[in-house]
């Protein structure tokens, strides 16, 4: 294969490998990406460690209503309103998330 049309692989399955953590699955785990918030709501999430590089796990999620993560031990529940807007990449679950 070309190693052009390689990297355009590559690129696409790059994409479709981030998502928000609103269509998490439930106990997958994820890796922040970037929040694309209004900057008060960004601000605390990041406060409580959400950052880029943080690893999270979906520990419920149903189609309505919010979301179960944990992040750095601790539990959260978030609304579908904030969770849309943290773009995170799957990633190997290796004995639950840091």
């Amino acid at each position: 294969m070309p190693r052009a049309a390689r990297e355009d692989v590559a690129e696409i399955q790059a994409e479709t490998l981030t998502s928000t953590l609103d269509r998490g699955v439930m106990g997958s785990c994820y890796e922040v990406e970037y929040l694309d918030l209004p900057l008060a709501t960004a601000h605390r999430l990041e406060t409580l460690g959400m950052t880029p590089g943080t690893i999270v796990e979906v520990l419920n999620n149903k189609s309505a209503g919010t979301v179960i993560v944990r992040l750095r031990e601790t539990r959260y529940a978030l609304g579908r309103g904030i969770t849309s807007g943290i773009h995170v990449r799957s990633v190997a679950r290796a004995g639950g998330a840091s």
